[in-house]
């Protein structure tokens, strides 16, 4: 029997995080999800240590709870810190892909869109905008932000203003308004 799902899976997220997305499709039992399971674990394994961020938070398989699935598609985000270390990633990524595919006779196909390049902050102005406010040292982090292509082509700055330890991207994220007129008044002062 033909699975419902694509051969190949396409991916068109309205935020410009780069995107992994992966479907995995098999004739075998259960053959779907030991390759989600490999994939995931080696891609979690290729990842560790390295300034980067790979999570997925969407998996889908089968249609049933008592039916064994011949399909399974996967969705993440990939972020690194480095667009030369984003390329050699998403090359092992696919390596990966291809290895797991031929281990349990699955069709794994991997697509991956492109998204924001890294946030790097110009020195010259990051100094000149802390002798002018007091600003605290960032942990890195791999954020995903639409800033960083003003970055490509003008030298800019990127800061947090700060949410009072408020988880972000959690379903009850909020956080208090007042801030924002913190944030007005920053952006005055370095007119």
């Amino acid at each position: 029997m033909e699975s419902p799902f694509p051969s190949r899976a396409e991916l068109d997220p309205p935020e410009q995080t780069p995107h992994v997305c992966l479907l995995a499709c098999s004739p075998q039992p259960d053959g779907s999800t030991d390759a989600a399971a490999r994939l995931l674990t080696r891609l979690y394994a290729l990842a560790e240590g390295k300034p980067c961020l790979l999570r997925f938070g969407k998996m889908e398989s089968g249609s049933a709870r008592n039916a064994v699935s011949d399909h399974t598609h996967l969705e993440g985000s990939l972020r690194c810190l480095d667009d030369g270390l984003y390329a050699a990633l998403w090359e092992q990524a696919q390596a990966i892909g291809r290895a797991v595919g031929e281990e349990t006779g699955c069709t794994v196909t991997m697509t991956c869109s492109s998204g924001y390049p890294p946030v790097t902050n110009d020195a010259a102005l990051l100094a000149e905008v802390r002798e002018r406010f007091p600003i605290a040292e960032a942990e890195t982090t791999c954020i995903t932000e639409d800033f960083s292509e003003y970055q490509r082509h003008v030298p800019g700055v990127f800061f947090f203003l700060g949410t009072g330890g408020i988880e972000l991207h959690a379903p009850t994220f909020t956080f208090p308004e007042e801030i924002l007129d913190k944030g007005e008044a920053l952006l005055c002062g370095l007119v």
